[in-house]
C-alpha cells in the first residue's frame, strides 16, 4: 500500500487562549494548513467551507463550549466524519467519558507536550485519509456496479427485444414470402431498418461509454465553429421535427467558438437537440442559442415540451439509477445517452446543467473554455 501523504492537510484549531494558538499554529503550520476559531460557535460557523482533516478542540470558552461544538459536527452528516482531538487541562475521568461521549476521538493535555502533540496528529490524520481512501473505493465500486447494471439491463431490454422482434418479422417472411403483398413488405421493412438504426446508435453509446471508463477514449482538442456544428446537428433531425411539427431556431454569434474535441461535442448537441424533439409536442419549438463571458461560452438546448419533475431531474445524469420516459411521440430511450454527454463536457473541461419546469419545457445548457488553458 502506498504511503499517505499528510503534508498539507486542513487542521482547524479552536481555542479562546492566544497562546495555546500560538503554540499550535507554530508548531503545525510548518506541514499542514491550518485555520483558528476563538469558540465553539466560530468553529461551526468556518468547518463547513475549510472542511478540515482534523479538528484541535478547547473546552472552557466562551459563547459555545468545545463539547457541545463537537456534539453539533458529529451530528451534522458533512462533518461527522472529522476527527477531534479535545485539549484541556481538565482530565478528570468524568470530563473524558463526557469527551468520547461526544465524539472526540482522542485527548491532548494542557500544558502541552509537543512532541506528543506532533505524534497524536499524525496517528489521526493518517487515521483519516486511510479511511477517506475506504470511503472512495468503496462509491467508486458502488459505481462500477451501477454501470454493469445499467449494461446488462440495456442488452437484456433495449438491445435484446428489438432484436427479437426484427427476427420474428424476418422468419414470417421467410416462412410464407407470397403472404405478403409489396406494401406490406415494405412496411415491414421500414420498420426493421428503423428499429435497427435505433439498435446501432445504442451499441455507439454503449461502445463509447465502455471506452470512457476504461481510459481509451482519447480527447483531442481544437477550435471549433460551435454555431457550425449546431447547424449541422440541426440538419441531422430534421426529418424528426418535421414529422411533429417542430420549428427549430438557433442564434449564435459568429466568433462563437470552444477549444473541445469535436466528436464529443457535436455527438453531444445531436442528443440534446434530438432528447428535445421527442419531449416536445407537436408544434412546438426548439431553441439552440449560446450565452457566454470572456472565458467561456454557454450554449443551450430551450424546448416548450413536457418538462421534468424536480425530483427526476436528480436522476438524469447519474448511473446508478434507472430513469427513462416516454416520448411525446411515444419515442423510447435507454437513459444512456444524458450520463454520455455529461461525460463528455467533462472530460472537455466543461459543465453540464438544466432547469425545467413540469408543463413548461427544459433548458439543458453545456459551458467550455473559448481557449487553451
Amino acid at each position: 500500500m502506498s504511503k499517505i501523504e499528510l503534508k498539507g492537510s486542513k487542521i482547524l484549531i479552536v481555542d479562546d487562549g492566544s497562546e495555546n494558538v500560538t503554540l499550535l499554529d507554530l508548531v503545525l503550520r510548518k506541514n499542514y494548513t491550518i485555520m483558528t476559531a476563538e469558540n465553539g460557535q466560530e468553529a461551526l460557523d468556518c468547518v463547513e467551507e475549510f472542511m478540515p482533516d482534523l479538528i484541535l478542540m478547547d473546552i472552557n470558552m466562551p459563547v459555545m463550549d468545545g463539547y457541545e461544538a463537537t456534539r453539533r459536527l458529529k451530528a451534522n452528516e458533512k462533518t461527522s466524519s472529522i476527527p477531534v482531538i479535545i485539549v484541556t487541562a481538565l482530565m478528570d475521568n468524568e470530563e473524558v467519558i463526557k469527551g468520547f461521549e461526544v465524539g472526540a476521538v482522542d485527548f491532548i493535555t494542557k500544558p502541552i507536550s509537543i512532541e506528543e502533540m506532533r505524534q497524536r496528529v499524525i496517528t489521526h490524520l493518517s487515521l483519516k485519509k486511510s479511511q477517506d481512501v475506504i470511503v472512495h473505493q468503496n462509491e467508486r465500486l458502488e459505481l462500477l456496479n451501477a454501470s454493469k447494471d445499467k449494461f446488462f439491463s440495456i442488452i437484456s431490454h433495449d438491445l435484446r427485444g428489438p432484436f427479437a422482434g426484427a427476427v420474428g418479422l424476418t422468419d414470417m417472411i421467410v416462412d410464407e414470402p407470397e403472404s405478403f403483398s409489396k406494401e406490406e413488405l415494405l412496411h415491414i421493412i421500414k420498420n426493421i431498418n428503423n428499429s435497427q438504426h435505433k439498435q446501432l446508435e445504442l451499441i455507439e453509446d454503449l461502445l463509447d461509454w465502455s471506452r470512457i471508463q476504461t481510459g481509451n477514449l482519447e480527447i483531442n482538442k481544437e477550435f471549433l465553429d460551435i454555431h457550425k456544428l449546431v447547424e449541422k446537428a440541426l440538419f441531422l433531425v430534421e426529418d424528426k421535427a418535421e414529422v411533429k411539427n417542430i420549428k427549430l431556431n438557433s442564434h449564435f454569434k459568429e466568433n462563437d467558438r470552444v477549444y473541445a474535441d469535436k466528436f464529443m461535442v457535436s455527438g453531444v448537441l445531436r442528443n440534446l437537440i434530438g432528447n428535445a424533439i421527442k419531449f416536445t409536442p407537436k408544434g412546438g419549438e426548439i431553441n439552440v442559442h449560446s450565452t457566454g463571458d470572456g472565458e467561456n461560452i454557454t450554449v443551450h438546448v430551450k424546448d416548450n415540451g413536457v418538462g421534468i419533475s424536480k425530483k427526476d431531474i436528480k436522476k438524469l445524469f447519474r448511473i446508478d439509477t434507472s430513469h427513462t420516459t416516454i416520448g411525446t411521440g411515444m419515442e423510447k430511450g435507454s437513459g444512456l445517452g444524458l450520463i454520455l454527454c455529461k461525460e463528455f463536457i467533462n472530460r472537455n473541461g466543461g459543465q453540464m446543467g438544466v432547469k425545467s419546469e413540469e408543463g413548461e419545457g427544459s433548458d439543458f445548457y453545456f459551458t467550455l473554455a473559448k481557449n487553451k488553458h
